[in-house]
């Protein structure tokens, strides 16, 4: 879940992994401190995975070329053992526009031109959960976790020639009795999620910036211990922005405070949030976003 770690969370590029590669080329990788073990197939079709507490699942990639360079690859897994079981299913469709000279001269600027001028940045996340579970992938999926807890805090500043000067911090610390999420998106612009959890935390986070695409803040802090409810959906409008509306229903002791907002030629937006919880309490948030140059576009009388 977002937000947390976990040392069972460790990959194949992890630190300390250990990697071989037998005759066919395939890739063998252990993990000293979970015990984890992954074979991936040379050609990147599929990834065998074994973890220290008895837990195997196994992941197929089938890419297919639908000719004019564009290519769909879909990712199938599934896994048991250790006491859980284990299903996701994932597709993607991209274009290859390598052939077009010109977007890869864009795309190589565009890569210089967004490293920072001055960069710094610190960070710390620490967490733990005696259970965790997941299922489904970004379309349709939910996850949860029981008896855990969490803390962590980052900051950074710099200077780009995209965002211009920018300085940005988050800090948040959490204990929960439980806590999961469920959520979904659709082809035509629809996404929703769900979240609840019984327990306290706090959060603090604040960020500015102001260059050649405009100007934003954001600022916002809560804490609260209880239990808590929360669901949102958006839609998206196409080229003049989007709108979503959301709302949480609480039963304890907290308060909390948002603000976001934007001004540049692409985007005017604003959002926000205010939320008082003593006993039974509630929360309103709302979210406008409007595109100048497109709704000014649309006028144009040569059109």
């Amino acid at each position: 879940m977002k937000g947390t770690w976990s040392p069972f969370d460790r990959d194949q590029d992890s630190p300390f992994i250990r990697t071989n590669t037998d005759e066919d080329g395939n890739l063998h990788h252990y993990d000293p401190l979970t015990g984890k073990r992954w074979v991936e197939d040379a050609e990147g079709r599929w990834t065998n995975e074994t973890d220290g507490r008895g837990h195997t699942s196994f992941t197929e990639t089938e890419t297919t070329d639908r000719g004019n360079s564009w290519e769909s690859e879909r990712e199938s897994t599934r896994g048991e053992g250790g006491g859980r079981r284990e299903y996701g299913e994932s597709w993607s469709t991209e274009r290859d526009f390598d052939e077009n000279v010109g977007s890869r001269a864009k795309d190589v600027l565009d890569q210089v031109q967004s490293e920072p001028f001055v960069k710094s940045r610190a960070e710390t996340e620490v967490s733990a959960a005696v259970l965790r579970g997941e299922a489904g992938d970004e379309s349709l999926g939910a996850s949860g976790e029981l008896l855990s807890a969490e803390a962590g805090a980052d900051a950074a500043a710099g200077i780009d020639a995209t965002r211009g000067a920018y300085a940005e911090a988050n800090a948040h610390a959490g204990a929960y009795l439980g806590k999961g999420e469920a959520h979904f998106a659709t082809d035509s612009g629809t996404a929703g999620e769900v979240s609840a959890y019984l327990g306290g935390e706090a959060n603090a986070e604040a960020q500015a910036q102001i260059g050649p695409g405009g100007a934003s803040i954001s600022a916002g802090a809560d804490a609260f211990v209880g239990g808590k409810a929360e669901a949102g959906i958006s839609q998206d409008i196409g080229d003049y922005g989007s709108v979503g509306v959301g709302g949480s229903v609480s039963y304890g002791i907290g308060a909390e405070a948002n603000v976001d907002a934007e001004a540049s030629w692409d985007r005017i937006g604003f959002s926000g949030e205010v939320g008082l919880t003593l006993g039974l309490g509630a929360s309103l948030d709302f979210d406008v976003s409007i595109s100048p140059k497109e709704i000014i576009g649309s006028l144009n009388p040569f059109d």
